[in-house]
């Protein structure tokens, strides 16, 4: 879509840059010579070498006004087609991402959650911490067991999450040789 219709833009832009004068059925320009652009045609494939960055040089615009059609044409057509092949490259990247993430089961493997663990520990943290006392010595020391419990109870929760994501077979195939 995008080479045609620059194909007709600027086909028809060079086509009335270049032609010059009628005469006898025939564009001639300021000199007398034929003009190289006499159909909008032959502008449109001057248009699509260029455009493509092929350049053949069979048609060259001569007047200032073509050869800044001409500079512009070169532009966009770098522009243009540097577009499209980054958008496929893109799409193709991600295609195969996708089937790869898919064959290794990247998207269905165990996720380690640490943080619940932490907040439970948090929490029961600060739940003792909140704890009235009847005396300094048994608030504090109460406060520090509850603490050393909640600690446990953190450490037990994150090693039974450890043993399961080490004993799936993701984790399995990825495993070094012991030589």
């Amino acid at each position: 879509f995008f080479l045609g219709l620059e194909l007709l833009i600027v086909g028809g832009l060079v086509f009335h840059a270049e032609r010059g004068t009628l005469v006898d059925g025939v564009y001639v320009d300021d000199q007398g010579a034929p003009s190289a652009f006499q159909h909008i045609p032959e502008a449109a494939w001057f248009a699509l070498v260029t455009v493509t960055t092929v350049g053949y040089g069979d048609l060259v615009p001569i007047t200032p006004l073509g050869r800044v059609v001409a500079s512009i044409a070169m532009l966009t057509g770098v522009v243009g087609l540097s577009t499209i092949i980054s958008i496929i490259g893109a799409e193709m990247a991600h295609a195969r991402f996708d089937g790869l993430a898919a064959e290794r089961n990247l998207y269905t493997s165990p996720r380690i959650e640490p943080l619940d663990a932490t907040q439970r520990a948090a929490a029961t943290m600060a739940a003792a911490d909140a704890q009235p006392s009847t005396s300094r010595e048994d608030g504090e020391s109460a406060k520090i067991c509850a603490r050393l419990e909640a600690l446990e109870n953190a450490l037990a929760a994150l090693t039974e999450k450890l043993e399961a994501v080490t004993s799936s077979s993701r984790f399995e195939s990825h495993k070094c040789d012991e030589n």
